[in-house]
């Protein structure tokens, strides 16, 4: 049932006195050649909203497929579904605190709102010697996004924090992840071209935390599948600003290559980035696919 949650590096706003109010401990990260730009390019909105919109999906479908066996304990009034933890479900995962989630799942205009109050759970996990350790995914925080079917407007913002300890199964060490976010976006999709802008930060307790702003970044699978087709994203790391700048729509290319500058001196071409997998998509696929998958009923 488990999910490599934190393998997606997303991006976050100003930090308030949310859960993602932890990026104000870390340090800044550095950011000074083209891996650590691939690194932090995620931070771009098209990957904030798929990335944060997996984070929150995934812990609700998690929740959604346990509670049939009775836990989480799932109640259901109207359009607002709470998960609720402190029991264990059929699989041996122990629930943890709360979810609740508002919002319609069939139409392609509305809001969709997660709400988790330390939400997650743990589970034991074997390793190679036999023995065993505990693996444990834990969500807190906001994920909402605002949908007008007819303009094609999407707005997005996030206050998250995820922890999570997977388990090495050679030394059955656990391993301890902190990431946080939050970030506001907006993007207008005409048919199967969108245009993102958003700002905010991103980070990590290992890695620090970088301060992202996308202006105008179009993406257009039908022009070109591996990279946004102009805009920029500008990355301030602790002593550094880069901004890439996207050229799928003269230069597209299968190694997804930008161009990209180093507190304004033009560093050339870079590859391996890419856009995100929910750009261009339809708009009730980006909402509700994201955001609203995990309250789609398997009853009658």
């Amino acid at each position: 049932m488990r999910t490599k949650l934190l393998t997606v590096v997303l991006g976050a706003a100003l930090v308030g006195c949310g859960p993602s109010s932890v990026l104000n401990e870390w340090d800044r990260a550095e950011i000074n050649d083209s891996e650590s730009l691939r690194e932090w390019s995620f931070g771009s909105a098209p990957q904030v909203y798929s990335g944060a919109g997996l984070l929150a999906t995934a812990a609700i479908v998690a929740a959604e497929q346990a509670s049939e066996g009775g836990c989480p304990v799932q109640k259901v009034e109207g359009e607002t579904t709470t998960y609720t933890g402190g029991c264990t479900d059929t699989d041996g995962n122990a629930w943890l605190g709360k979810a609740t989630v508002k919002g319609g799942t069939e139409q392609e205009e509305g809001t969709a709102d997660y709400r988790f109050e330390d939400f997650g759970y743990s589970q034991a996990a074997a390793c190679d010697s036999g023995a065993t350790s505990t693996e444990r995914f834990v969500i807190a925080g906001t994920a909402v996004a605002t949908a007008t079917g007819e303009a094609g407007e999407t707005r997005f913002t996030f206050d998250l924090r995820i922890d999570e300890t997977s388990v090495d199964s050679a030394t059955c060490s656990p391993e301890r992840q902190t990431m946080a976010f939050s970030y506001t976006g907006r993007s207008v999709t005409d048919g199967s071209r969108s245009t993102w802008n958003g700002s905010g930060r991103v980070g990590t307790e290992a890695q620090g935390t970088v301060e992202v702003a996308t202006q105008d970044e179009v993406v257009d699978n039908s022009v070109c599948a591996r990279e946004a087709l102009s805009g920029t994203t500008t990355l301030k790391g602790k002593d550094t600003t880069a901004v890439i700048t996207y050229d799928g729509a003269t230069a597209c290319s299968e190694l997804s290559t930008v161009t990209w500058t180093l507190d304004g001196v033009a560093m050339g071409a870079v590859n391996g980035i890419a856009c995100s997998s929910a750009a261009g998509a339809p708009l009730g696929f980006a909402l509700l696919g994201l955001l609203g998958l995990g309250l789609k009923r398997r009853r009658s």
